[in-house]
């Protein structure tokens, strides 16, 4: 009888251990995920101020001659600008109308995707405001961004300025 109880009492202790195992192991999975979507959202936030100089090209070209450039006219006469950083090389698109398509792989999973910026004036006016709307954004009221949105990555992941239901905030 002895020998049953420290048999039942170790049986006990060991359902014990592995619950607590299989607790810590569900909250480790949800916090690694929380984690990588984190990290996503930071790679995200950093690209308004990798294509900050690209944006400040195509501002200066169209207060010097009134109009947006086509895509051979831009940023030093190029439509694709490449910006090395920690990740590797990411590319900058110009596609046309003032839309600047960043293209980038992420550090925290394999996927690559664009970020779209979108050039957005008020029509008729050639001295206006300019308003960079990025990603899933809506374009402010009485402002028109011509340029295509080709923003591939999640809504949820992108910085708020760039989600969609936010007006932009960017202005030059």
């Amino acid at each position: 009888m002895r020998v049953t109880r420290s048999i039942v009492q170790s049986y006990i202790e060991l359902t014990d251990v592995l619950v607590a195992i299989g607790i810590i192991g569900v909250v480790v999975t949800i916090a690694l995920g929380d984690y990588r979507r984190a990290l996503t959202h930071v790679e995200l936030i950093e690209v308004p101020f990798l294509v900050s100089g690209i944006r400040v090209d195509l501002h200066e070209y169209r207060a010097t001659h009134g109009a947006w450039p086509d895509r051979d006219g831009v940023s030093s006469h190029s439509s694709s600008r490449s910006i090395e950083d920690e990740r590797g090389t990411n590319n900058v698109r110009v596609g046309g109308e003032a839309a600047l398509h960043f293209t980038m792989a992420l550090m925290t999973t394999s996927d690559a995707g664009v970020l779209s910026y979108r050039a957005a004036v008020v029509p008729g006016n050639a001295s206006s405001s300019i308003i960079w709307t990025c990603g899933f954004a809506p374009v402010r009221e009485g402002f028109v961004a011509p340029g295509t949105n080709e923003t591939t990555f999640a809504d949820a992941l992108l910085p708020s300025p760039c989600r969609q239901g936010l007006a932009p905030t960017t202005k030059y």
